[in-house]
């Protein structure tokens, strides 16, 4: 009677113990900004006679907070509206917000671990299926803390398995590069990137805050967006 190889693959990260969790953020109620809503969703509203801009508060980002934001300028010039024209601070230090370029380097460095940790699983599990050891078990860490483990009990060598095993590896890898390539797109397509903005034109997109590693929340964030000579601020009450 046959035997079937039974292989069990567990993947975890370990990461901060706030990681993951979605934070709540609202605008808060000030004599310069509107509170509007969408749907449900918060938007603040700085209008000036320069211009004027919304800032909602979207999904987190793998643990950084996000923004969409819209500019309409309503000034007699053209006005430049990039990353580089808005301040972010979260009491007394500054929030780098992230560019295009170093959003698609960091969804380009996830995908290549995920791929690793897939062709090290499905590896690991082929070769498994090789041997005639009656159990195995494997443990790698890689780097940020990534554990990926492979165990299992065997009884006999069986080649089908381990074609199967190499194909869904192959499989898993291919689709990771699939998703990254539309990550890509989107990012190059909605992340906001220097702009120039002509009179009575809008422009926007979103904005995604570098992670602000050690934060204790409740807490406010500042947003400030230097657009021309008009200055627009925003707050924002942040809290578990």
């Amino acid at each position: 009677m046959k035997k079937f190889v039974t292989v069990f693959v567990a993947l975890a990260m370990c990461s901060p113990a706030w990681a993951g969790k979605e934070l709540r953020v609202v605008p808060r109620e000030a004599e310069h900004q509107t509170i509007r809503y969408l749907k449900g969703s918060p938007t603040a509203d700085v209008d000036l006679p320069q211009g004027a801009v919304q800032v909602t508060p979207l999904a987190m980002d793998h643990g950084k907070l996000s923004f969409s934001v819209v500019y309409w300028n309503k000034g007699a010039a053209p006005v430049n509206f990039g990353v580089e024209s808005i301040a972010v601070t979260y009491k007394d230090r500054i929030v780098p917000v992230l560019s295009a370029e170093e959003l698609i380097k960091r969804a380009k460095s996830r995908a290549m671990w995920t791929q690793v940790a897939i062709a090290m699983v499905a590896g690991a599990a082929a070769a498994a299926s090789a041997t005639t050891t009656d159990h195995y078990r494997s443990t790698t860490y890689g780097p940020g803390g990534r554990r990926y483990s492979t165990y299992g009990s065997f009884t006999r060598s069986n080649p089908q398995a381990v074609a199967l095993y190499s194909a869904a590896g192959a499989a898993g890898v291919y689709a990771v590069q699939t998703r990254l390539d539309e990550t890509r797109q989107i990012l190059g397509d909605e992340v906001i990137q220097t702009t120039t903005v002509d009179p009575d034109d809008s422009y926007g997109g979103i904005i995604v805050l570098e992670k602000i590693n050690g934060a204790k929340w409740p807490a406010h964030i500042v947003l400030q967006m230097k657009l021309g000579e008009a200055t627009y601020p925003f707050t924002f009450d942040v809290s578990n």
